[in-house]
């Protein structure tokens, strides 16, 4: 692995309008703001966001605690169905009275959608170096915070019903009062570049109430509602009919929500049998209605109970391993502990995976986050699994989980009843489909879906010019970009990017480049080609993002721009500000260019005939300046759940905001500088190390930080 590392970093002895900035416009004392990227495309929201936080604004990428949105959607009904695809559910403000207590009637209908009549011809792809805006859900980054994602809605029956419910109401708190303020007045605001009054802007005020408390219920779905679809959106949205087996798992994707884990979880004895001492151990998962804690409702939970017990049974439980120091202390997090990129039970974290990626087509966004916790856990597990009360013992394992390891056991190690039915749903093989189209995520695939699509050949013939620039790339390219790259040809990209940002940057001196992502955590194959460009002199890495972007495309190595994105110049390269309540992290904190690459060279290219055979590949391009290369890199080298991880821990231990772009003390918002400790690190690997001695956790290697 010491190979690897060495030959990953490369040690060497014109650009784009600047955004318009508003220096006299002060934002710093409102609530904290949230952008609703709805109408918006990527280059328009990332505009609006560095004007907010030109202007000081607390902006924050968190529905949870923003207290003003901001959008262009005019309509007040549409605003609540957005606001309800988030997580944000309200009240009117104005209708709000001290216990007072009301009615609500609701009536929901679904309806089938046809296809479009009308045929149109797709336009033809050019070839040219475009810029093109990126979507909410073409993200690639992992220390991505996900804040383009919806939370899945509840789902209703096709037939139209009524329901009336009682609800007694409470005072209005300013903590849950929100308002939804049309984009104009941030835009009215730096053009006169001085604040506006909200009045003639506000759209919408409302307060915050729980979900289960809404008078406005879910009314859940039954076998006889064969035409309800969870969509993602309110229930009057307009719904496809799937197949009833899409019903029986949206309906088990319902009933198996998990509750949220105890701070400590208990041991559950669960008992392996045997028919006899001449065979394997088996498990039995028989399911049991009961009442999960959190719910208001009964769910299913596979239990897991013995069918017999013998003193070998016993004997075989004797056999369950030492519980690594990590568990015996308690550590929960994942950038507390190793997990590498092999571990002894890559196939049962396999299976999880698909069943999670089950859950992110259909929308259930706390259904991702516990299979990924889970999967995350059992991936540092050093032994092989032999019993589901291993698992139990494990954070952020369930009793489902391990109902999940009885079954797949029991199954000869195959898949479990519920992959299989995903596997055989032509529903959500087709949103599988739609889901791996780059620029593409779960919400977009499944509109794709309840547009009436069913393969790309559909979204060719009928949605081509409805569809971004950056999705039609990723349809003509989809098989391509589907293929893996191997590490020779990452470290090829790598070379050539660094002998670019040399010429660029005036020479050898001083630059250094290095390759993140999965390459970095040992993967033999990447999805994309992830590089990192640094200068030790931070000036020379403003805005030099684009300069390498056209001298690499001058050569014929990218062949379309998806999208850049310039952040961290517009701060000066200074780390991402914070304001008391959050001030955003995550996709946009460094800049960088994402682009589709293509090997120019191949025979009979001199000659000037044929069509280039090399594979179009995707590859990032990331800025960082020298003084915080080393939160940059880290930010860029783990698996997702091991990102979310670091910065809990730096909230948790610290109360410091860790990103890609640096560190801030949340209590005074001055930038913690952890990488100068010592003096200032000779080399990225020296840089990252600092960064973990900073935090005070131990270092992890990049194949250490695999957490699925």
């Amino acid at each position: 692995m010491e190979s690897q590392e060495s030959s990953q970093t490369i040690d060497e002895p014109s650009s784009r309008s600047p955004e318009a900035s508003c220096p006299t416009l002060k934002l710093d004392d409102l609530e904290p703001i949230l952008v609703l990227p709805t109408h918006l495309n990527a280059d328009e929201l990332i505009k609006m966001e560095g004007s907010l936080i030109d202007a000081g604004a607390p902006i924050t990428y968190d529905v949870h605690e923003a207290k003003l949105f901001l959008t262009k959607i005019a309509q007040k009904k549409r605003i609540l169905i957005e606001l309800r695809t988030r997580g944000v559910f309200t009240d009117d403000r104005k209708s709000v009275v001290s216990n007072r207590v009301y009615t609500a009637s609701v009536s929901s209908t679904s309806q089938q959608i046809s296809r479009k009549a009308e045929k149109y011809r797709p336009a033809s792809l050019l070839q040219e170096h475009v810029a093109v805006d990126l979507t909410a859900d073409s993200s690639t980054e992992s220390e991505s915070e996900e804040f383009f994602k919806v939370h899945t809605k509840p789902v209703v029956p096709t037939k139209e019903r009524e329901r009336t419910t009682t609800v007694e109401d409470t005072h209005v708190e300013a903590s849950d009062a929100i308002k939804v303020v049309k984009l104009e007045w941030l835009l009215d605001s730096i053009k006169g570049r001085d604040r506006l009054p909200f009045d003639a802007y506000i759209l919408y005020e409302g307060r915050r109430v729980d979900k289960s408390s809404r008078p406005v219920g879910a009314l859940p779905l039954t076998k006889g509602d064969s035409n309800a679809v969870s969509t993602g959106f309110d229930c009057h949205a307009t719904s496809i009919a799937p197949t009833f087996e899409s019903n029986k798992i949206l309906q088990r994707a319902q009933n198996e929500q998990l509750p949220p884990q105890p701070s400590r979880i208990p041991r559950k004895r669960f008992h392996g049998a045997v028919e006899s001492r001449d065979v394997d151990v088996a498990y039995s998962s028989t399911t049991q209605k009961r009442r999960l804690p959190g719910h208001s409702g009964s769910s299913e939970v596979a239990s897991l109970l013995p069918q017999s017990t013998t003193e070998h049974d016993l004997d075989l439980l004797n056999d369950i391993p030492e519980s690594p120091e990590w568990v015996k202390r308690g550590y929960k997090l994942s950038c507390q502990r190793s997990t590498p990129v092999n571990h002894p039970n890559q196939k049962f974290v396999d299976m999880l995976k698909d069943i999670r990626v089950t859950r992110d087509l259909i929308g259930d966004e706390i259904g991702i986050r516990a299979y990924s916790t889970a999967i995350a856990s059992i991936s540092a597990y050093p032994y092989s699994l032999t019993s589901p009360r291993e698992i139990t013992a494990l954070p952020g394992c369930s009793n489902r989980i391990a109902a999940l390891f009885a079954e797949w056991k029991n199954n000869g190690e195959r898949d479990v009843e519920a992959v299989r039915e995903a596997k055989s749903d032509q529903r959500l093989q087709t949103l599988r489909t739609f889901f791996e189209i780059w620029g593409v995520g779960a919400a977009t695939a499944r509109d794709f879906y309840n547009k009436g699509w069913r393969d790309l050949d559909d979204v060719v013939e009928y949605g081509w010019n409805d569809i971004s620039r950056v999705q039609q790339i990723g349809v003509k390219y989809y098989d391509e970009l589907q293929q893996k790259i191997p590490r020779a040809e990452v470290e090829e990209i790598r070379d050539i990017v660094h002998r670019h940002a040399q010429r660029v940057c005036g020479g050898p001196d001083g630059v250094r480049t290095t390759i993140v992502g999965g390459y970095r955590r040992g993967k033999a194959e990447s999805g994309d080609a992830d590089i990192m460009v640094s200068h030790l002199d931070d000036a020379r890495t403003i805005d030099v993002v684009d300069i390498i972007a056209e001298s690499l495309y001058e050569e014929r190595w990218i062949t379309h721009s998806l999208g850049t994105t310039h952040s961290g110049s517009r701060r000066g390269q200074e780390t991402l500000p914070f304001k008391g309540t959050g001030a955003g992290s995550g996709f946009d904190t460094l800049d960088k260019a994402m682009v589709v690459w293509q090997d120019p060279r191949y025979e009979g290219d001199d000659a000037g005939g044929g069509k280039n055979p090399n594979v179009h590949r995707r590859v990032d391009i990331i800025i960082s300046p020298w003084r915080t290369v080393g939160c940059a890199v880290l930010g860029w080298s783990a698996g997702t759940t091991f990102e979310r991880d670091l910065r809990r821990y730096a909230k948790q231990t610290k109360n410091w905001k860790f990103d890609s772009s640096g560190i801030r003390d949340r209590a005074t918002g001055q930038v913690v500088d952890v990488e100068t400790i010592g003096g200032r690190a000779a080399s990225i690997d020296e840089a990252e190390k600092k960064v973990f001695q900073g935090l005070g956790l131990e270092y992890r290697e990049p194949w250490e930080r695999c957490t699925g």
